[in-house]
């Protein structure tokens, strides 16, 4: 019965791809691919709670899919539509409300997911390489927002500001990462905050 009703739920997920992308694309254009991620944190949810209930190793196995095809649609699919430039690593599209909304929106449920996985799967033994797996990409990606974002903002609104501003961003990050690591004594977190900080350090005297 479990099977069945994930092969429903799939059916359902392929449905609102196409729903949400003709109903959001009608009304705005912009909002049609990135409107589709709701459709995967849906049925990332609905996996989180196969795994939780459901014995055995298939619904981990699903939830890595569908986590790594949420990111890939991220990374590729909707970054590429914002026209990301990765000479200067800024959205060269004009810098509106509603497209950073957008951007907040899509990088959030994504974001979201990975945190409701590292914290319900992480514990358990079958799932913890998954758990924490999601977990060091769920800071990964927040690191790629906060910095692309803050870029795009800035090189659009205050351009003397960009370089100075995202060093301190990255140095504020590494800060609370090591803060954190130090408080809940977690040996990765305080290395990731090292290897910022290192960075920061090289990024100040040679760029």
């Amino acid at each position: 019965s479990a099977i069945l009703a994930v092969i429903g739920v799939g059916l359902l997920f392929v449905y609102a791809h196409f729903e949400l992308y003709r109903t959001c694309g009608f009304f705005w254009p912009e909002l049609a691919v990135p409107s589709m991620t709701l459709a995967w944190f849906a049925f990332g949810l609905f996996l989180l709670a196969c795994a939780r209930l459901v014995p055995g190793s298939w619904p981990i196995v699903l939830l890595t899919v569908a986590g790594a095809g949420m990111l890939f649609k991220l990374v590729v699919v909707d970054m590429n539509g914002w026209d990301l430039g990765t000479d200067r690593w800024i959205y060269e599209r004009p810098y509106t409300a509603g497209l950073a909304l957008v951007r907040f929106a899509d990088f959030g449920l994504c974001l979201a997911l990975l945190a409701a996985v590292f914290a319900q799967v992480r514990g358990r033994s079958p799932g913890r390489p998954i758990g924490l797996t999601a977990g060091i990409a769920a800071l990964a990606l927040l690191f790629l927002y906060l910095t692309l974002e803050l870029n795009t903002a800035l090189d659009h609104f205050l351009p003397g500001l960009r370089a100075g501003a995202v060093t301190l961003l990255w140095a504020t990050y590494a800060l609370v990462l090591l803060m954190f690591g130090l408080h809940r004594t977690v040996r990765g977190l305080r290395y990731a905050g090292l290897a910022i900080f290192t960075v920061v350090v090289f990024k100040i005297f040679f760029s």
